[in-house]
């Protein structure tokens, strides 16, 4: 896929399979560049059993009833959790101060001078676990 973390299969189902196949390249262009396989990228999708049942049951239509082939690989899980998140709160939440979005906090600054407003990757996992 041109992009990580599409999430067609467990939040946008109710939007149609072109929307999905518009993040990979045609058939045409992907052999042209040599490429022998595509796939999507959702660490998301590990914790939700129905999404694994939604691929195959939509996958092995299109695909005239072969079965699809899903690849699960698997990180150490510290640094997947640190990956997380830094991925998913420290770059969003450092670009919006950036931007400027909150008052008496300067923007347009280096990411470490926001480091004192975020949360620790502990307080976070507090958070989470409560």
């Amino acid at each position: 896929a041109f992009e990580k973390q599409i999430h067609y299969f467990k939040y946008h189902l109710q939007k149609p399979l072109g929307w999905y196949y518009s993040f990979f390249p045609t058939p045409q262009s992907f052999l042209e560049h040599g490429g022998l396989m595509t796939g999507e990228a959702s660490p998301g999708y590990l914790p939700y059993p129905s999404v694994v049942k939604d691929v195959y049951r939509i996958m092995k239509q299109q695909l005239d009833h072969q079965l699809p082939k899903i690849i699960m690989v698997a990180r150490e899980p510290l640094d997947r959790m640190y990956s997380s998140y830094r991925y998913n709160y420290v770059h969003p939440t450092v670009e919006y101060l950036q931007n400027g979005h909150i008052n008496g906090i300067l923007g347009n600054q280096p990411e470490e001078y926001y480091q004192k407003y975020l949360f620790s990757l502990e307080d976070f996992v507090r958070a989470e676990l409560k």
